[in-house]
């Protein structure tokens, strides 16, 4: 047969492979999405709020405004997946929004899928076409994979873009004659692809490395530093360059998410505790799959070490095997790793298919073993299937919780507040999205005007409050949007009025049984107007000269700030005297220190609770008599000089909320 006419076949049988394909993929979305479908009433079903926050991004990128979770509040290291919110944002602007972006996240997903699947065909060949439809099998066999795969989420993309990256590995192995140039190109590409990785997960970067040893193993006659430097070289600078857009954006090399969610933020927990934490994730992963992977478990195990025995393609199904482990690694320093149906944990899983996969082409090569093989592959999917029955179950559960708990209020907000509102939530994702309101984020995901409420989100309701009161009044949260579970404080001290409730029996996916919008009144949070002028039996105060705010962690850094974490430093909401004030709580025998800028003699002023006694640097703190519904306060005469002030629970334990430092009166 001529070239031309193998190239218009090649063509014709490409067109068949990806309409056949699209098939497949659109058989593996039913299993969850007609459930789903039924699940929310008629609504194309998503089972995380976290997918409409990256429809948040998209939207504002579609608005001219990318970077920012809502136009016109700045930018937001929220968003850990910017290459997928810039392929929704893509979509948002030629209309796919509103309703439509969720049909359109699932067009994405099929899309991917197909090319996941071309790109591992191209990787095993030659090998027999059916073969594709083994590795198919394989994806569709693991129910809680497509549970993710089709959630909306960022997982279908990441697996096209690394069976990509994997792909162009191995040609960048293999060579084309002459080298030179041409097998640097190759593995130039391969940095490429695993770079778009990281912008779709940021955990990605540590998979860089083992595709880098592959290509510069297979360097032949060129240097094998430089070959594996052009794999991982564009992955490290996409890693770099995020943290560098960050820092210069908000003040910390650290996304929103990080600050929120790894185990190493959490300043309440021990060294022991995070590395429990870390355990106790994967423990958790591998019992999920064991009891739901059946038989399948034993057919991807021997996929795997078929994979890794085969000569041709060793080495990539080594890295992806070892890249699969490292990124679960990495994933479980992640607090909520083991939350949201492990659905962080999804790129190693597609890491391990495309291993198991090159072992299933392996196998479908050999004479007289590939059908035999295929059979029992076929048969550990068809397993693996029927067993995914409750992934499809809980998948249309929890886009049932979504649909008629965060969707319906959000659409109730649309209706009952005005542009003018500002809505405090607690989720990211639907309620601002569907509300189309000004938001700000209590857990900071979302950004609002640069504020750091992700870093204060691990300390408590009172740091989050303290921001709030940063904020000026025109831009403060208007109408309260929280689970009362989650922010009681807040809501039983500030939610003046409840506006409305939706209730979840028994939720499995949505943070709490009821959901509540209220009334909002700031009134007590005073900031400067909520300081003292004056103390009753103790000295007279001049001008105020430095200030210290316990609990909000922007004045905490500028004073250099230590609690008594993690034994201590619990954060506390107080109201006494009309007045709000987030404070920490110092245990007997502990202390708390800061940096005290005193360009004067002046007095130093502790705002502190009820009992205990203080000592600052070693003397007595005299204080004030404690008083049903007030504040009690300390005093100590300082010299002039900066310093480093240390307070001590001397006896009893005590709560601090604020330092102020008057100069002599």
């Amino acid at each position: 047969m001529e070239r031309a006419h193998d190239g218009t076949d090649s063509r014709r049988a490409g067109a068949v492979e990806v309409l056949l394909l699209l098939g497949f993929a659109a058989a593996w979305a039913a299993r969850f999405v007609v459930p789903g479908v039924r699940a929310t009433d008629g609504a194309w079903p998503v089972p995380l709020d976290d997918v409409y926050i990256h429809f948040d991004f998209a939207r504002a990128i579609a608005d001219g405004h990318p970077g920012a979770w809502i136009a016109g509040q700045g930018y937001s290291s929220g968003e850990t997946a910017p290459l997928y919110a810039l392929v929704l944002g893509v979509g948002q602007f030629f209309g796919f929004r509103d309703h439509l972006a969720a049909p359109f996240a699932a067009g994405v997903a099929a899309l991917a899928f197909v090319s996941t699947l071309r790109s591992i065909g191209a990787l095993v060949a030659p090998a027999p076409r059916w073969a594709l439809a083994l590795f198919g099998a394989l994806f569709v066999g693991v129910g809680w994979l497509g549970w993710v795969w089709w959630s909306g989420m960022e997982v279908a993309l990441f697996g096209a873009l690394v069976a990509r990256g994997v792909l162009a590995t191995q040609r960048a192995r293999d060579g084309v004659l002459p080298p030179g140039a041409r097998r640097g190109a190759l593995a130039a590409r391969a940095g490429l692809w695993l770079a778009a990785c990281v912008l779709v997960r940021p955990e990605a970067a540590v998979i860089a490395p083992f595709f880098a040893v592959v290509a510069g193993r297979g360097a032949k006659d060129r240097s094998g530093l430089a070959l594996a430097a052009r794999v991982v070289t564009p992955p490290a600078l996409v890693t770099v360059g995020v943290a560098l857009v960050n820092r210069a954006f908000t003040g910390s090399f650290m996304s929103a998410g990080a600050e929120l969610k790894l185990v190493t933020q959490n300043p309440y927990l021990t060294d022991v505790g995070r590395a429990r934490e870390v355990v106790s994730a994967l423990l958790h992963l591998e019992w999920k799959l064991a009891a739901e992977l059946g038989a399948l478990g034993g057919v991807l195990a021997a996929l795997a070490a078929a994979a890794v025995i085969a000569p041709r393609r060793r080495g990539v199904a080594v890295a992806c095997l070892g890249a699969a482990a490292a990124y679960a690694l990495l994933t479980s320093v992640n607090g909520a790793a083991r939350f949201q149906n492990f659905r962080y944990y999804a790129p190693a899983a597609v890491l391990v298919l495309v291993a198991c996969s090159i072992g299933a082409g392996a196998l479908a090569r050999v004479r007289g073993v590939g059908p035999v093989a295929a059979l029992l592959v076929l048969a550990g999917a068809a397993s693996g299937y029927r067993a995914s029955a409750p992934e499809a179950a809980h998948f249309a559960r929890s886009a049932g919780e979504i649909e008629h708990m965060q969707v319906e209020m959000g659409r109730w907000l649309y209706f009952n507040t005005t542009e003018a509102d500002v809505l405090l939530v607690g989720d990211a994702g639907a309620i601002p999205y569907v509300s189309t309101r000004r938001a700000v984020d209590a857990l900071g995901l979302g950004g609002y005007h640069g504020v750091p409420f992700a870093r204060a989100a691990p300390h408590g309701e009172a740091a989050m409050l303290e921001l709030v009161e940063r904020l000026p009044a025109e831009r403060r949260p208007t109408t309260l949007v929280l689970f009362p579970g989650w922010f009681p404080e807040t809501t039983s001290r500030f939610g003046a009025k409840e506006r409305l409730a939706l209730t979840v029996a028994d939720p499995v996916m949505v943070g709490g049984p009821r959901k509540v919008a209220y009334a909002a009144d700031f009134g007590p949070l005073k900031g400067a107007a909520g300081r003292p002028a004056a103390i009753a039996g103790g000295p007279a105060l001049g001008p105020l000269v430095f200030e210290l705010d316990v609990a909000d962690v922007v004045s905490e850094a500028e004073s250099n700030y230590v609690h008594p974490a993690p034994f201590g430093g619990f954060t506390r909401v107080e109201v006494r005297e009309g007045t709000f004030d987030g404070g920490r709580v110092v245990p007997e025998g502990r202390s708390e220190s800061f940096d005290l800028r005193a360009p004067a003699a002046g007095w130093l002023v502790a705002r502190v609770g009820d009992g205990g006694e203080l000592r600052v640097d070693g003397a007595p703190l005299a204080t004030t008599a404690p008083e049903p519904g007030r504040y009690r306060y300390g005093w100590a005469r300082v010299a002039g000089g900066d310093r480093r002030v240390t307070v001590v629970a001397a006896r009893g334990g005590y709560v601090s909320y604020h330092y102020w430092l008057f100069a002599s009166d």
